[in-house]
């Protein structure tokens, strides 16, 4: 069995050839200053949602079968069988299937039964796990990469949008949206940015420093690290402008969000420091 990675060129002047790699897999080259869509990797395969779709529907089929699905992660589902489940035409899921294989997200094998042709069955790769986690971090990047392509913004200009428009689901409610007067209020504001990390499969450990001006966080795990090592500096730049949008959102007027990349972009450390002064803990300070 062939597994190769599909290879795409994105073209940053033309919105339309974008928007048709996000559904196809396939456009013309850019200019190599351009954020490209071979850097998405299998980001890009999963910004489509046909395709989101099949790799959800196969990564959720139980190890052992049950009662109510007899088919498991090892055997897979055919193309008809994700066609009626999907509600999608059994061509369409074809194409979208080969895109997935090419890309290294999905594995087939066949299986003989009596006579005829083999049926096909087709599996999330052993080594390409994909739960619902790692899914949305990586539609999220692929939607902001891709915006970025199409309008040319700058990482924080993208990422900006992005909270404002994720805003309800984003910010809970109770936290406040003024400025932190202590160290607790601002380890409040910094939770729901620990939240959203950890639903997209990141591995956060925070603490404390500076008398409680400072929230060093380490991501031990990234659920995307082709993605972030192919393009870290991008990549990175987008997270930071979400985690900076979030403080702000929440109140903070200017806070200081740096990102340490280890490990060749797989891990980083991200420090956030508010812009208030804490009259009673100054003297603690360092």
């Amino acid at each position: 069995m062939k597994v190769g990675r599909d290879m795409w060129n994105g073209d940053s002047s033309n919105a339309a050839k974008a928007a048709r790699m996000r559904d196809s897999g396939s456009a013309s080259a850019a200019p190599e200053s351009a954020i490209t869509a071979s850097d998405l990797s299998h980001s890009g395969l999963l910004a489509s949602a046909p395709r989101r779709e099949i790799v959800q529907l196969l990564d959720r089929l139980p190890y052992a079968p049950t009662s109510d699905e007899p088919y498991t992660r090892e055997r897979g589902l055919t193309a008809a069988h994700l066609a009626n489940q999907l509600g999608r035409h059994v061509t369409t899921i074809r194409f979208h299937l080969d895109q997935l294989v090419a890309g290294g997200l999905v594995e087939y094998h066949d299986e003989r039964s009596g006579v005829g042709r083999p049926s096909r069955y087709y599996r999330v790769t052993k080594a390409t796990k994909v739960g619902t986690d790692r899914l949305d971090a990586y539609r999220v990047t692929a939607k902001l990469l891709l915006e970025m392509v199409e309008t040319g913004g700058t990482p924080d200009a993208v990422a900006a949008n992005w909270v404002n428009r994720e805003a309800d689901s984003l910010l809970p409610e109770g936290v406040g949206h003024s400025q932190a007067a202590s160290p607790g209020q601002w380890l409040a504001k910094v939770g729901p940015v620990v939240d959203l990390l950890q639903s997209w499969g990141f591995e956060p450990a925070i603490t404390s420093t500076d008398a409680g001006h400072t929230a060093d966080m380490t991501l031990g795990t990234c659920p995307i690290p082709d993605l972030a090592s192919s393009r870290p500096s991008v990549v990175c730049a987008l997270h930071r402008g979400i985690i900076r949008e979030t403080l702000r959102s929440l109140g903070e007027e200017d806070p200081d969000v740096q990102m340490h990349v280890t490990n060749e972009g797989v891990n980083c450390r991200v420090t956030m420091t508010t812009s208030t002064n804490f009259p009673a803990y100054e003297r603690y300070r360092v």
